[in-house]
């Protein structure tokens, strides 16, 4: 499944019917409608499978040769590079097909350039989180100060709202909601990664690097700023448990993991 495919499918008539919630004091149909319309953006132009996406488009140029793009798809790579960087690409998009490297150029507000014959890209792991910033980003142009929003699991408080979080475990008997705390002005995502390497739910990959081929089977979630920001680090976080502290804390981020010998780790530590 893309993205947020499942966000846009389902931004039907009935609000209890969309796998995405808009919540917002005294919004008016507009503002949330206008919501709806940035996720479907987002999706349009990020989808993995759809031939006419900025990713797919970018894959299939001639190396060297600019593609116009949507602004949105320059934001949302410049951040994924910076994290693949500061990662030592433990959080990597083009999923290892362009050999560590980022496999474009950005050359331009609009304006992309592949590098890398033959790599493929899937912001299957930020650009649901990315559909949950722009569209907070849309209600509070519109005039709103409260509310939050989320898509599948990735969640974002602004304005004077707080929202219990709870970690939801895939066990043998069915799924563990584990309440942790109230996010209040910031953004949560959670992701768990099974023997495939895919996410239970999200259906994102994780991209393993050799020599980082084990990873956390449990439910992974970061607490972080932006949603963008949240939604990528549950990868490294997977990855490394709690050698993931450093750069969590680069970016405002904390994590929350679930392990045998303790119910709940916070990394770095809450105490800290």
């Amino acid at each position: 499944m893309d993205p947020v495919a499942a966000v846009v499918a389902a931004a039907g008539d009935a609000p209890a019917g969309r796998a995405a919630t808009v919540v917002a004091i005294d919004a008016p149909a507009a503002a949330v409608e206008a919501a709806f319309a940035a996720i479907a953006r987002v999706q349009r132009v990020m989808s993995a499978h759809d031939p006419a996406s900025d990713l797919r488009r970018l894959a299939a140029a001639p190396l060297g040769e600019p593609i116009d793009c949507d602004p949105w798809t320059v934001r949302l790579l410049r951040l994924a590079d910076r994290l693949r960087l500061d990662s030592a690409g433990l959080f990597d998009i083009a999923l290892g097909s362009a050999g560590g490297a980022a496999g474009y150029r950005i050359v331009g507000p609009a304006r992309l350039v592949l590098t890398v014959a033959g790599a493929r890209f899937d912001a299957g792991g930020i650009a649901k989180g990315f559909a949950v910033d722009v569209a907070v980003a849309t209600l509070r142009a519109h005039g709103l100060r409260d509310g939050w929003v989320e898509a599948g699991g990735d969640l974002r408080v602004f304005g004077a709202f707080e929202h219990e979080i709870k970690l939801r475990e895939l066990t043998p008997g069915g799924p563990l909601l584990r309440p942790i705390g109230l996010l209040a002005r910031g953004a949560v995502a959670t992701s768990q990664y099974l023997e495939s390497g895919f996410s239970a739910g999200k259906g994102d990959a994780l991209h393993r690097p050799a020599g980082n081929s084990d990873f956390l089977r449990g439910p992974v979630t970061v607490i972080a700023p932006r949603c963008a920001l949240a939604d990528a680090l549950t990868k490294p976080l997977a990855l490394l448990g709690p050698a993931a502290a450093g750069l969590l804390a680069r970016h405002g981020a904390t994590g929350c993991v679930v392990t045998p010998a303790d119910p709940i780790v916070f990394i770095p530590p809450l105490d800290d």
